[in-house]
């Protein structure tokens, strides 16, 4: 998860978070970024076969809270995604910043429409994209969404799926929202079946 914001939660290479998954064990997930958003494993188990390493596998109960990503808070721009293998069907949150009525980002797949989306939020709304026909069940995949104050793109494997441009460049406005990884957001019960690593 990377930011480039105009105030001063800014980190000097852009990277606010970052989990690798390789602990084995424990409720911790330690964010490797070194900006202490540090996550709290809600029943995930760690498993040997990730992309590098160890990743967390979720059978849709579990899920992983972080902090509020302070640093995203005012960002001109956002990139965040990560390493999944979906195994089920049902609609899945891979991570998310996000509650019922506030949506900051977000990254969620629907196997039943083979289904990719992302959405970031703007002062003047809600981006939203969402590509049916381009997740592959049962085996890894890199999904990234990338947000520059203006273009709002999602990548599958470095290639472009699709953008949205809006006309005025905009900030993400701010709240106390916490991320989750393993589900879209901590009410909405969208937990995540398979893989995810390197967030």
């Amino acid at each position: 998860l990377g930011d480039e914001p105009n105030d001063a939660n800014f980190v000097a290479d852009g990277l606010v978070a970052h989990f690798t998954f390789d602990e084995t064990d424990g409720r911790t997930i330690p964010d490797l970024s070194g900006c202490g958003n540090t996550g709290t494993n809600s029943g995930a188990a760690w498993v040997s076969r990730g992309v590098l390493g160890s990743a967390m596998q979720f059978d849709g109960g579990q899920h992983i809270v972080f902090g509020t990503f302070p640093q995203v808070n005012g960002a001109s721009a956002l990139s965040f995604g990560g390493w999944i293998l979906p195994s089920a069907r049902g609609y899945l949150g891979v991570i998310g910043k996000t509650d019922d009525h506030n949506e900051t980002f977000g990254i969620a797949v629907n196997p039943d429409l083979l289904q990719i989306a992302g959405n970031v939020r703007r002062p003047d709304g809600l981006m939203i994209l969402y590509f049916n026909g381009t997740l592959t069940m049962n085996a890894w995949q890199h999904v990234m969404c990338v947000y520059d104050g203006r273009r709002f793109c999602i990548y599958k494997d470095g290639e472009l799926l699709g953008e949205k441009v809006e006309p005025t460049v905009a900030s993400i406005p701010g709240n106390a929202v916490q991320a989750t990884a393993g589900d879209f957001c901590l009410n909405r019960r969208w937990f995540f079946k398979g893989k995810i690593d390197y967030l």
